[in-house]
């Protein structure tokens, strides 16, 4: 048994590190000027799997990825627009950040079990 066997099964069953990125931008001092924009940077436990051809129809393309999420305990929602990369980040550089597309948020009675992501490039 090799070690990358346990690494890639233990992945699998329990996920991997990723970085959900979000943006805000702050109003302007006027109407027509955009303030300073925030980025906030989350660490969550994830899973990733692609689309097999007979799902991929309507907005689903070719290259786009279902992330499942282990729903964070600090309340923080992930939303259509924010980017999630592999890994742990702090910064833009050295990471491949992706687009969430859409977001899926199953529940377990009033609480939500996971986040289903669609990501594209």
């Amino acid at each position: 048994m090799s070690l990358q066997a346990t690494v890639a099964r233990m992945t699998a069953r329990n996920g991997a590190r990723f970085t959900i990125r979000r943006e805000t931008v702050a109003a302007g001092a006027n109407a027509w000027t955009k303030g300073t924009a925030t980025v906030t940077f989350l660490e969550v436990v994830a899973r990733e799997r692609f689309y097999r051809p007979d799902e991929i129809k309507g907005a689903i393309v070719e290259g786009d990825a279902l992330i499942t999420v282990t729903a964070p305990p600090c309340g923080f929602v992930p939303v259509k627009g924010d980017r999630i990369a592999l890994g742990s980040h702090v910064a833009d550089a050295g990471a491949e950040w992706r687009q969430i597309t859409n977001v899926y948020a199953p529940r377990i009675g009033s609480a939500v079990a996971v986040y289903k992501l669609t990501v594209r490039q």
